[in-house]
């Protein structure tokens, strides 16, 4: 972790475990500005203190989201939060258990579907360029990651 850390840190993404089980682990990557700038939101504030978060500094949410994969019987869906998904459509996921969405994608949608599409839409191109040239074998991890 720390080889892709020292390579990817100095672009803004990093690399942090989640949870460890057997041979497997979840590894979240994310870049640290966009979490820092979703954390500030008041929406993002109200929703994550509903599930015991008080340090909305970057660090201190990770380390509350990685007791919750660690410690709950439930999975911590408010995870979504910190992959960048529409406070709303977190919030709205939680309370209907993951049903009554309207689109899904990259997550379920219950809210503005229309900017939900485009997004996924973005993102489905980006994957496609990316996966070719990783596959392609012209562009290492390093080579892929965009400095933010």
């Amino acid at each position: 972790m720390d080889k892709y850390n020292n390579r990817l840190n100095p672009k803004g993404v990093y690399l942090t475990v989640l949870k460890k089980q057997n041979n497997c682990a979840l590894i979240y990557v994310y870049r640290v500005s966009h979490l820092k700038s979703d954390l500030k939101k008041e929406c993002v504030k109200c929703l994550l203190s509903t599930y015991g978060y008080t340090d909305f500094s970057a660090h201190g949410a990770i380390e509350k989201l990685k007791e919750h994969f660690n410690t709950s019987e439930k999975f911590p869906h408010e995870i979504g939060l910190f992959l960048g998904y529409p406070p709303d459509d977190v919030h709205a996921f939680i309370k209907n258990s993951g049903r009554n969405f309207i689109f899904t994608g990259c997550w379920k949608v219950y809210h503005n579907e229309f900017e939900a599409v485009k997004t996924f839409a973005k993102f489905d191109k980006c994957k496609q360029i990316y996966c070719r040239l990783w596959k392609e074998g012209m562009r290492t991890v390093q080579q892929l990651t965009v400095a933010a």
